[in-house]
């Protein structure tokens, strides 16, 4: 919760930094204006910058009084008494760009350079008792060489560069700043076009790489070993691409909402390497098919599902790892392997998803949500048609091992063994994940082949062996404190046809859970209603669509605008702005209304479950997060509007 607060105190200082009116105007000498990024020299190593300070103190003042944020002080405030300390109001442009620079990696305070633009050099120049001819591009004066009063040693020396006054407290450093070539010319020219528009922007050169090569080494440590070579060589790129960082830049603009880009910017074969593969291949990435509705959340994200396998294993673990430790629960390591081996073998099979999270008119009877996800398949009625086989295997892997060896035979296991090297790479992989499942009733066949001359049959039988017998001693602990699966007991039934919608056959995997523990059952009951149990499943082209909730109107609508096609955009006008701002070529893109959100928490707090009845209603502002990837550049971008930045601020105070 700290470093949420501290985000918006940042900002909230950021606001006190911006221009008030000069006290007198200046004559205009005719200096040209440079944008922001043109004041900022290529060689900083971190600076903040605010585009035009009199437009942000306007927009500051808005956001403030939209937001409810709290700041010490208005934004104008702060800054006249700045520049009345320095003495430099008379020839000030309060519609220019100002920039605080550190030109050393030390930040000490005589490496700093501020940047100021100036309307009038005449008048700027009597302020610093410095001659006009003097002040020019080029050029570093001395003030202690003037003959007055010896200026404060950190803007001793000044110069020029553009309409900017330049001052500092080391000569090289000004010189540097006058002279170097500017930050704008090493950008993505997409990055400058957004940062161009910001109202503050802020650079920081070789930040933390090797703290973020620790924070990923640490993330990885808390994740069990994977025996998946797919994964494990994410991990070994994923470390070594973090140390090619070499810059940061993030763009902040108060207009409408709380505006926000940030790129993380490498140099470096292994970056390269890593990110090639999965960067952001078009600029389609769209919400269409998703009908609009009263959506609290959706997503959309598009990719070569069989190279970011690795990379998606890695954020599922993740994830659910972390998933886990809010249940304060765990399971066995093979089970939470075969769950991510599960994962990956689907999500190999997409090149895109959307989801889409829907209120229910009335939340006290069909419960609070509907669930919808499209993905893009290949093969979709393919994908579909393995489903049921899998179901048999996901069954076994929540018995005991005698269980399993009456349920699976070992006719069943053979043949699974013999797939292991087979031709086809996806039936070599789903024979190892059902073994996986079937768990040590496997150990016998899985040994007789582990030293087979056929390669593929051998390295994957031994890394079977080894992920099960790790596990034995786990599961067994696990079974005895608090794994999660052996109080639920879950059964999974696969039935094909059972419904009929929009001229599509419908399949439907039933959940039922055998074990004591009803809290699940309570909590998803209440989330997804009645039929919380209940995967309504279908395919559409080369979509694959899945269904969880009671509102079954919304698959209804899904497939038939996917069936003809007119998938409309309808959502998408509710995200023109964030549109306007992101990247057009985006990987993933996540859309959650957070006012509508707080407002439900908080009336689930309040209100009892028998009088929370329609209390459903469409939502028209959401944050949106969007993240695009280029061979050396992961950019985020977020907008959020008024109403959800208030009730962010609201939560973190």
């Amino acid at each position: 919760m700290l470093k949420f607060r501290a985000v918006f105190v940042v900002i909230g200082f950021l606001l006190t930094m911006t221009a008030a009116p000069a006290d007198e105007p200046a004559a205009n000498s005719g200096v040209t204006k440079v944008g922001v990024l043109a004041v900022v020299p290529e060689s900083v190593s971190a600076a903040v910058a605010i585009r035009n300070a009199s437009e942000l103190t306007r927009r500051g003042d808005v956001f403030i009084q939209r937001t409810g944020m709290k700041v010490p002080l208005r934004p104008s405030d702060a800054f006249r008494w700045l520049v009345d300390f320095l003495g430099i109001r008379k020839g000030l442009d309060d519609d220019g760009a100002f920039a605080l620079m550190a030109m050393s990696p030390d930040v000490e305070l005589t490496s700093l350079v501020l940047a100021v633009p100036v309307k009038d050099f005449d008048a700027m120049s009597s302020n610093l008792k410095v001659s006009r001819d003097r002040l020019k591009a080029g050029e570093v004066v001395d003030r202690n060489d003037l003959g007055g009063p010896n200026p404060m040693q950190y803007v001793r020396y000044v110069s020029v560069r553009g309409n900017h006054l330049l001052m500092g407290g080391d000569r090289e450093k000004v010189q540097e700043a006058a002279s170097a070539p500017a930050l704008n010319v090493s950008l993505p020219e997409e990055l400058q076009r957004t940062l161009s528009d910001d109202d503050i922007v802020l650079f920081a050169r070789q930040l933390g790489a090797d703290n973020l090569s620790i924070a990923v080494h640490r993330i990885v440590e808390g994740l069990p070993p994977s025996t998946n070579e797919s994964q494990a060589k994410t991990v070994k790129q994923l470390t070594k691409a973090a140390m090619d960082l070499r810059s940061v830049i993030a763009g902040i603009r108060l207009d409408g909402g709380l505006g926000v880009t940030f790129a993380l910017n490498f140099d470096g074969e292994a970056s390269r390497d890593f990110l090639t593969p999965i960067a952001s291949k078009s600029s389609d990435l769209e919400l269409s098919g998703l009908p609009n509705g009263r959506t609290i959340a959706m997503h959309s994200s598009t990719g070569d599902g069989d190279k970011s396998e690795g990379l998606a294993r890695v954020l599922i673990d993740m994830l659910f790892h972390r998933m886990m430790s809010i249940a304060h629960s765990k399971l066995p390591a093979i089970e939470d392997s075969v769950i991510t081996d599960l994962f990956g073998v689907a999500w190999e099979d997409f090149n895109g998803s959307r989801t889409g999270l829907y209120e229910n008119q009335n939340p006290g009877r069909d419960g609070a949500f509907n669930f919808l996800a499209i993905l893009e398949a290949d093969d979709a009625e393919g994908f579909v048609a393995e489903l049921p086989g899998l179901a048999r295997f996901v069954n076994a892997s929540t018995m005991t091992a005698q269980a399993r060896a009456e349920m699976i035979d070992a006719e069943m296991i053979r043949g699974l063994v013999e797939d292991l090297g087979h031709t086809k790479y996806r039936t070599r992989r789903l024979a190892a994940v059902k073994l996986e499942l079937i768990g040590a009733p496997a150990l016998a066949a899985l040994n007789e082949v582990r030293d087979s001359t056929d390669t593929e049959t051998r390295i994957r039988a031994r890394s079977i062996i080894d992920r099960i017998k790790s596990s034995e001693a786990d599961t067994r602990k696990a079974f005895l404190d608090s794994n999660l699966l052996a109080k639920i007991e879950p059964r999974f039934v696969y039935l094909p046809n059972q419904e009929f919608r929009s001229g599509r056959s419908v399949d439907v995997v039933r959940m039922q859970l055998l074990g004591n523990d009803r809290s699940l059952a309570e909590g998803m009951k209440m989330l997804f209603g009645p039929e919380w149990n209940v995967i309504r499943l279908t395919t559409a082209g080369q979509h694959v669509l899945f269904f969880l909730g009671t509102e079954t109107s919304i698959m209804d609508q899904a497939i038939a605008e996917l069936q003809t096609g007119n998938a409309g955009n309808q959502v998408e006008e509710r995200f023109a702005a964030f549109r306007r701002r992101g990247e057009p070529k985006r990987t993933a893109e996540f859309h959650l209304s957070v006012a509508r959100l707080k407002e439900l928490v908080d009336r689930q707090a309040e209100v009892p479950q028998s009088e929370r009845a329609q209390t459903a209603k469409a939502t028209s502002s959401m944050t949106s997060f969007g993240m695009s990837i280029e061979p050396q550049t992961i950019r985020f971008d977020l907008f959020s509007p008024y109403d959800d930045t208030k009730a962010i601020i609201g939560v973190f105070e």
